[in-house]
């Protein structure tokens, strides 16, 4: 159940981004893990924005995992 969130949020913060165009990229993190970890951080924080552009890097970086 757990993965299954994770994917929806994922692929809501994917066409959410797609709508309002491209969003300053993320730095602090340097695999798809470490991006992901940071963008469930954000969105824990309410930072939206900021998780949005983490979980795509980690999608970029893993894209053959997501399905």
């Amino acid at each position: 159940m757990k993965i299954l969130i994770g994917r929806k949020f994922l692929l809501g913060a994917i066409v959410f981004s797609a709508l309002i165009g491209s969003i300053t990229p993320v730095s602090a993190a340097n695999s798809a893990g470490e991006y992901r970890q940071l963008g469930l951080s954000y969105r824990q924080q309410g930072r939206y924005s900021q998780a949005i552009a983490a979980m795509q890097k980690s999608v970029e970086l893993e894209a053959e995992k997501v399905t």
